[in-house]
């Protein structure tokens, strides 16, 4: 019945009951660490694929180049065609002189997420439009194909860069922004090197056209 060893008593289990909650505690923390590295590697493969596929997309053009100019002989002359061609790059371009003081605003106002969504359908609009435009050979919807995939891949761009900033910090930003513009250079070196090949391997004919 003595006070002191009720006393001590409760101060024992006290120190236990907080050595039990700080154990609990780091566990947590080391699970939910561990679930949102995973989920920063997924965020980051996510967006290397996108820049690979739109980068790969973006320098076609290019790498088919002769076979353009075979496949609109009918619509165009020699200096029509190298017109025509760097209006390809040029109109691709052309949105993205006004688009940066615009996205800063567009991602405040309506978030993050919906803006990525937003960008990935309008470039895969743009691109499917341009390749239905190549492969009908009518000059306007593919030049108007290459200006729409021109708002949607370059934003996408500067999007992603802005989600890897919410998922990795210090050095780990770093090495993520690397691997992410490391991998977009290496979808126009790739596609500079198999799409030409490809279109000379497995080449067929619509409407008796070669493609």
């Amino acid at each position: 019945d003595n006070p002191l060893s009720y006393s001590y008593v409760n101060c024992t289990n006290r120190v236990t009951n907080d050595k039990i909650i700080h154990e609990y505690l780091l566990i947590y923390t080391a699970i939910m660490y561990s679930s949102e590295k995973g989920k920063r590697w997924l965020i980051l493969g996510f967006s290397v694929f996108l820049l690979f596929t739109t980068h790969y997309c973006t320098h076609v053009p290019a790498a088919i180049k002769d076979t353009l100019r075979i496949r609109f002989s009918s619509e165009l002359d020699e200096a029509g065609y190298e017109y025509f061609f760097n209006a390809l790059f040029s109109i691709y371009s052309l949105p993205n002189i006004i688009l940066p003081f615009l996205n800063g605003y567009l991602v405040d106002k309506i978030g993050l997420r919906v803006m990525l969504f937003s960008l990935i359908f309008i470039t895969a609009m743009g691109e499917i439009l341009f390749t239905n435009g190549l492969l009908a050979t009518k000059i306007f919807p593919t030049l108007v194909g290459r200006f729409i995939f021109g708002i949607g891949s370059e934003s996408l761009f500067v999007m992603e860069n802005l989600l890897l900033t919410k998922y990795f910090h210090g050095k780990e930003l770093a090495l993520a922004i690397t691997i992410n513009l490391g991998c977009a250079n290496f979808g126009g070196v790739t596609n500079m090197y198999f799409t030409s090949r490809l279109i000379s391997k497995y080449q067929f004919e619509i409407g008796g056209a070669h493609v």
